[in-house]
């Protein structure tokens, strides 16, 4: 190692070292070891001494030597030369003190190439060149071929100008976002530009400010063949933070809503950090508009959340045509959720989502199966739980809507408020064996609904809509008492429950004999206060009973099988709750002078109106089952090594039989079950039997169904499902993925600061997709089956049908890798029914390094259509390279 601390005179040349040297031929310069070392360079001053600011110069494998008379020092093989935060590292360097310029460059090597080129350090920059002119003094920089990387950016210059607060001036040069420097796949060629670097922040976050490249005419190159897309002039942004601009739309043609031009609009930072918002446009020449509004707010450690609006004005057809449709669409979206390092006591989140019934509809969503689903819901919630107390509560707004029949139901507000099981008879210090009364517990919980149900979409929050609304509190009482044992194994469980129900509305039915009809009158909202109880109790015996059965041959393969059967046995008893007191009254309902039971109170359906049932008594039976079997393990050589297998996961049977009914005292008899065969397919099954026959119109008879068919019951009902995933490869999470630039088509900015709580990037409304080549293939199946009989008696031929439903289906998914960077996809299904394909899609993927390429098409049903996109990965370039075409749904109507 060689360091030499070099000042602006001869006096700080050592005087052991050859006054002069001259230099032919670089390339065949003959070196010698020289060894020198000076930590620092001092100059006395008045009496100090004051440490000068010099180039530091190194090299490993050679020498330095010098022109004394010139003031130049020459260096050779893996040289360097370190000044304050700069470092330039090359195999030829020259240093012309008295100029105060440096000059470095690679050697011809003994094949006749160029080695050792050099590598300039500015600060975190790093430049790759050829040829190299610095002045340290006034930090200016002249270099012939560079390659720069700013960001997702690379930019090839022929000859750059650096300046002193490192903007960049080049002639010659190429902007590109592919990667491989040497010999990129594509890049804009320019003549001229400039580029200005961002400017960081200070220690205050204050200050910092994105780049840009500005040139004059350019080119599109792609494989090194020119294309005829040029501009006369243009800029690039060079983001290294979140920043406000304009969102390039896409733009095309409907043979329904004409030409558009989609998703143009803007993008802002509303407070840096914190909140962004996208506020973005469609246009179609037919008259179809509309707008959308999507925001995005954090606070780290605090909460995260999105807000995102849409409506549009959907024209089709030609007005004045039979077929002209005008339709309008909204969609509302909320989703907040608190960080979990927060206070855990108190907790606020919500998810919202409502629409139009017609927004499914007519949005082209994204997701393409997103239209087959008819329902939507949403939910927002304040819970506190008051920490060492058995106390909490929680409101707020939940919302229900069928998008087939456009009906909505709304809750607002809710309340619940609830005490855990306390044990109100054990002390604190209590030791030793607990007395049967400190094993009696209560809790509580009430709730408080105020809602509106199936209103029209044409009556939200219109007077219809109000009428509508009903009110109502829900008192649970629960009361544990203390269990026992009987006989040594069987548990027997006693239970008490009370409950209240506290009505705001009321309503009479009274028989008008003038018109003979019956009058109806509700009191409006909170305009009167009933109270209706429930009770019941009851008492459950469980047990738990084992079979083994292990007598098999000392070569057998099966060491044992074991049966666990679980039987449990309830009663239950219910008084009369048909009262007066729970606001059950009568009323003449014809001219004849019958009468009917009617209730008074009027509550919301979740609240529940008072029991309408009498007396009941009921005994319930259920009988759960477990098979499992001991085989010797293969991958043990140990003689008793053995591995448990699971044959039957969960097979249960359950019934009841009513004590107090007059007739057909049994109900179905249901089993369910499942299990997971060879630890890969999971086989789930159920079947209901009724016990009771039929008679020649198809109505159950009290006669049982054994008596006549000499089987157990009729079969009603059969449901069979499983689904197993077949893959190969490592999957998500492991190198060698093709993650997308991250941004489907038209999205704005993507490289924000913006990030959950747990520090990861959550992307609320742009959804980047990613293709996994580390998965070289997968595929899904899903095949359900369900079976339903029932009967219909024609009294015109007196004739009784037996109706019997199949309903099964099949739907596939999956993946394969036709090459490393190849990929094609599909998803399908299969109605036996109806005997054909279910909405399909196929897709295929192509990883072009620095471009991607995708096309999806769907060739069935009103949704069908096809799309074809090519464009680069980097978030750069991705909405000014690229090339997107694909049809619209709108043009099957």
């Amino acid at each position: 190692m060689m360091l030499f601390g070099c000042l602006y005179g001869a006096s700080a040349i050592p005087q052991s070292i050859t006054d002069t040297v001259t230099i032919q031929d670089t390339s065949s310069f003959v070196i010698d070891s020289v060894s020198f070392y000076a930590d620092s360079v001092f100059i006395e001053k008045a009496g100090e001494k004051v440490l000068i600011e010099a180039p530091v110069l190194k090299t490993a494998d050679s020498a330095i030597d010098f022109d004394v008379a010139n003031g130049k020092s020459y260096m050779f093989r893996n040289a360097e030369i370190t000044y304050m935060d700069k470092q330039i590292k090359a195999d030829y360097i020259e240093f012309d003190a008295n100029k105060k310029i440096i000059y470095a460059k690679g050697l011809v090597d003994t094949s006749g190439k160029i080695v050792g080129s050099p590598v300039f350090k500015d600060g975190n920059d790093i430049y790759n060149i050829e040829e190299l002119y610095y002045n340290f003094e006034t930090k200016i920089a002249k270099i012939i071929h560079v390659i720069t990387q700013h960001g997702e950016a690379y930019m090839h210059g022929d000859t750059i100008k650096k300046m002193q607060d490192n903007t960049i001036f080049s002639k010659g040069g190429k902007f590109t976002t592919c990667n491989d420097e040497q010999h990129p796949h594509f890049y804009i060629k320019m003549r001229k530009s400039k580029m200005i670097p961002a400017k960081k922040a200070d220690e205050n976050g204050k200050g910092s400010k994105n780049g840009q490249m500005i040139f004059d005419f350019a080119y599109l190159v792609v494989e090194d063949v020119p294309l005829p897309l040029f501009i006369p002039f243009g800029f690039f942004p060079l983001m290294t933070d979140a920043s406000s601009g304009a969102i390039i739309p896409s733009y095309g043609e409907e043979a329904e809503r004409g030409f558009y031009l989609q998703k143009f609009g803007y993008y802002f930072i509303l407070f840096k950090d914190y909140v962004d918002m996208e506020l973005t446009g469609d246009w179609y020449s037919k008259g179809s508009w509309g707008y959308q509004i999507a925001s995005r707010y954090m606070k780290r450690y605090k909460f995260t959340g999105s807000l995102n609006f849409q409506s549009a004005t959907i024209k089709l057809g030609d007005k004045g045509s039979p077929d002209y449709n005008v339709s309008k669409s909204f969609s509302l979206s909320w989703s907040h959720q608190k960080a979990p390092q927060t206070n855990p006591t108190v907790n606020f989140q919500a998810s919202v989502n409502f629409s139009s019934s017609t927004h499914k509809q007519y949005n082209e969503s994204t997701i393409h199966n997103d239209h087959l689903q008819n329902t939507a819901s949403s939910s927002i919630s304040f819970s506190k739980n008051w920490e060492g107390t058995p106390f909490s509560m929680t409101a707020g707004f939940t919302h229900s809507q069928n998008m087939r029949d456009s009906t909505y139901s709304i809750g607002f507000p809710t309340f619940t408020f609830a005490m855990t099981t306390i044990y109100p008879f054990r002390s604190k210090n209590s030791t030793g064996k607990k007395k049967f009364y400190e094993n009696i517990s209560f809790g509580y919980n009430t709730n408080f609904t105020n809602s509106v149900s199936n209103v029209k979409e044409d009556e939200l929050f219109k007077e219809p809509f109000w009428d509508a609304m009903k009110h109502g509190m829900n008192h649970n009482f629960s009361i544990g008492l203390p269990t026992f044992t009987l006989a040594k194994y069987i548990t027997a469980s006693p239970s008490v429950s009370y409950g209240q129900v506290w009505y705001f509305q009321s309503r009479t039915r009274n028989w008008d004999g003038s018109t003979n009809t019956v009058i109806s009158d509700t009191t409006s909202s909170f305009g009167t206060f009933g109270m209706s109880h429930t009770y019941s109790g009851g008492i459950s015996f469980n047990t738990r009973v084992y079979g083994l059965f292990d007598k098999f041959k000392p070569n057998s393969k099966i060491r044992a099988i074991r049966h666990v059967m679980t039987p449990s046995i309830s009663l239950n008893y219910t008084p009369n709750q048909m009262i007066a007191a729970n606001g059950w009254r009568k009323v003449q309902t014809d001219a004849s002078g019958k009468e009917e039971y009617y209730n008074i109170y009027n509550a919301p359906a979740n609240i529940g109106t008072p029991s309408g049932s009498k007396a009941n008594g009921s005994i319930n039976f259920s009988l759960g089952n477990t098979l499992e079997m001991k085989v010797k393990a293969k991958s043990d050589t140990s003689e008793n090594a053995e591995k448990k297998i699971k044959l039957l996961e969960s097979f249960n049977m359950s019934t009841s039989y009513n004590l107090l009914a007059d007739s057909m005292n049994l109900s179905n008899i249901s089993f369910n079950g499942y299990t997971n065969l060879f630890d890969i397919l999971r086989v789930s099954f159920g079947f209901q039997l009724d016990p009771y026959d039929v008679n020649g119109r198809g109505q159950r008879i009290n006669k049982f169904y054994w008596d006549k068919h000499f089987a157990l019951g009729d079969f009603k009902s059969f449901n069979f499902s499983t689904d197993y995933t077949f893959s190969g490869g490592k999957g998500k999470g492991t190198d060698g993925g093709s993650k997308s630039s991250g941004a489907l088509p038209n999205s704005p900015n993507n490289q924000n600061n913006f990030q959950n709580a747990d520090g990861t990037d959550d992307n609320y409304y742009y959804s980047p997709y990613y293709v996994d080549f580390n998965v070289p293939w997968s595929l899904t199946l899903r095949l359900t089956y369900s079976y339903n009989k029932s009967y219909s008696y024609n009294s015109t031929t007196k004739s009784l049908s037996v109706i019997k439903t199949h309903t099964p289906t099949l739907d596939v998914s999956g993946d394969v890798n036709l090459t490393s960077n190849w990929k094609v996809s599909a998803t399908s299904g299969y109605d036996f029914k109806a005997k054909q394909l279910t909405s399909s899609t196929f897709s295929l993927f192509r990883d072009l390094h620095c471009f991607e390429f995708s096309f999806s098409w769907s060739p069935f049903g009103y949704r069908k259509y096809w799309g074809f996109t090519i464009r680069a990965k980097s978030s750069i370039l991705s909405d000014a390279i690229k090339y997107d075409k694909h049809s619209s749904f709108y043009d099957n109507y």
